[in-house]
């Protein structure tokens, strides 16, 4: 595997991550919200 590769794998991990923190916050809010 070279470098390139595994940063892009890394930085494509970091955003799923971070969508599904965003999804868990962002349902946490609807659910408090009623």
């Amino acid at each position: 595997m070279k470098l390139k590769e595994r940063q892009l794998t890394m930085t494509s991990s970091i955003r799923l991550l971070s969508l599904l923190l965003l999804a868990a916050n962002l349902r946490g809010m609807l659910m408090d919200g009623k």
